[in-house]
């Protein structure tokens, strides 16, 4: 019995929710967004917020469905998100690193709370989905306020991405 809950620890999902698992799901975004990262990162933030906004009914679809495609299109929205963060830093002169690393924080928190609960990875995209709406509105309004919607939900959908697809 022991060595069952090594094993299981082993495999606890929030462990593998890091930097290296955030740059995955950026570069396996492509895939979704087809586009490059200069391409990206010469649109504006609402301009790849309205991209989101197509993409998160596909993704709740495919986790309703079961899906493994939920990995592919959490991944396109992820990329989009840390896309739209780096040019609102960039135009707002801000350091983007912290908000990335809160948005990881936060997947670790959502996929171990997935893992105890056996809860559907649904459930949180429908708070990303208020907090996309939030960030798209915050951009006009609160600078600072644009940066922590977004990040709450890009921690969903990456816990989505590490959920649905495990470890790579």
């Amino acid at each position: 019995m022991r060595s069952g809950a090594t094993s299981e620890s082993r495999r606890t999902p929030a462990l593998t929710v890091d930097r290296r698992l955030y740059n995955a799901a950026v570069s396996h975004g492509i895939d979704v967004t087809g586009r490059t990262a200069d391409t990206e990162d010469a649109e504006r933030p609402v301009q790849l917020l309205a991209t989101a906004t197509v993409h998160t009914p596909a993704l709740l679809v495919t986790l309703a469905a079961g899906s493994r495609r939920a990995r592919t299109i959490s991944a396109g929205l992820v990329r989009l998100a840390h896309h739209a963060l780096a040019v609102h830093a960039r135009d707002n002169d801000y350091d983007p690193e912290p908000w990335i690393l809160q948005a990881i924080t936060l997947a670790g928190l959502l996929t171990l709370d997935q893992q105890e609960d056996g809860a559907d990875p649904a459930g949180c995209q429908q708070d990303a989905v208020e907090h996309l709406s939030d960030a798209i509105v915050a951009l006009g309004s609160d600078r600072m306020g644009f940066p922590d919607h977004l990040t709450q939900a890009q921690g969903a959908w990456l816990a989505c991405f590490a959920v649905v697809g495990g470890r790579h």
